[in-house]
């Protein structure tokens, strides 16, 4: 005659929150969690932390870039104060310019 028996599933409740017993008898975490270290941490939790770390990094990167391409098109603009030349009082003439 066949041997019948009852299959306890593991207490892994010691172990942490979100741990799970696999068929194997090993306290696994749990569905909808990831191992974090000798924890398990819910994928609620985790997603958006990376989300927003990822989003900020990638925010920062775009505004250094930005700012380097500010100044490189700034740059063609800025004028040596030894390029300048401004007139004295006796070479200075109202009225007088370069069309009339």
């Amino acid at each position: 005659s066949p041997i019948i028996f009852e299959v306890i599933l593991r207490d892994c409740s010691s172990f942490g929150a979100n741990r799970a017993s696999s068929p194997s008898g090993e306290c696994v975490c749990g569905r909808y969690s990831v191992p974090v270290g000798q924890a398990c941490g819910q994928l609620v939790v985790i997603i958006p932390v990376v989300a927003v770390v990822v989003l900020g990094l990638l925010w920062m990167f775009v505004a250094v870039y930005v700012w380097i391409r500010v100044r490189r098109a700034d740059s063609v603009w800025r004028i040596d104060m030894r390029e300048l030349k401004f007139p004295t009082k006796q070479e200075l003439e109202l009225g007088k310019g370069t069309s009339g």
